[in-house]
């Protein structure tokens, strides 16, 4: 292992994300820490296709680190549903057809069917369908057709995944 790896593994911010949601599962249900490998493997199968130039494994963690500076910036600390947030940014991609206008509808329901696998508890204490219905929100509003909305405390979350998706764009070109 080079030096370049070793800054990859640093700045990976999808294995952070499930080595804490393995800590918790471990207290919670130890049965889930196989499905959350195999949702890790399943999730970076997705985003290393080689048809993917920009909804890649780099976006998902560009996304997750500017989530993570965003926190720092407003001193917000995390809310009590991070976890779902963070999980909407890591699949809300997971489906991508050069073309396609529909990625995210298919994307969300994919999401929907792994978060459901793996246990709603691992994400917050919102029950399972609120949680799958926010999930699928989240995810949604990564299409940019419609605006966040901002009537309701959880609807922060729309707008924060909205600007942590195409901060990418408007990034230094290194």
């Amino acid at each position: 292992m080079d030096i370049s790896d070793l800054n990859k593994k640093k700045n990976d911010q999808i294995a952070k994300f499930f080595k804490g949601l393995t800590k918790l599962a471990i207290e919670i249900d130890p049965n889930k820490v196989i499905p959350l490998e195999q949702t890790e493997i399943i999730i970076r199968s997705m985003y290393e296709q080689e048809h993917r130039y920009y909804h890649n494994i780099k976006h998902i963690n560009f996304c997750l680190n500017k989530l993570k500076e965003y926190r720092k910036a407003t001193k917000s600390g995390e809310s009590n549903c991070e976890a779902l947030l963070k999980f909407a940014i890591l699949t809300h991609d997971i489906i991508y057809i050069p073309g396609n206008d529909g990625d995210e509808i298919h994307s969300g329901f994919v999401a929907k069917a792994l978060i459901m696998q793996l246990g709603t508890r691992l994400f917050s204490d919102m029950a399972p369908q609120d949680i799958a219905n926010e999930l699928e929100s989240l995810i949604y509003i990564t299409s940019h057709v419609i605006a966040p909305t901002h009537q309701h405390r959880h609807h922060c979350n729309e707008a924060i995944i909205a600007d942590v998706d195409l901060a990418f764009l408007g990034a230094d070109p290194k």
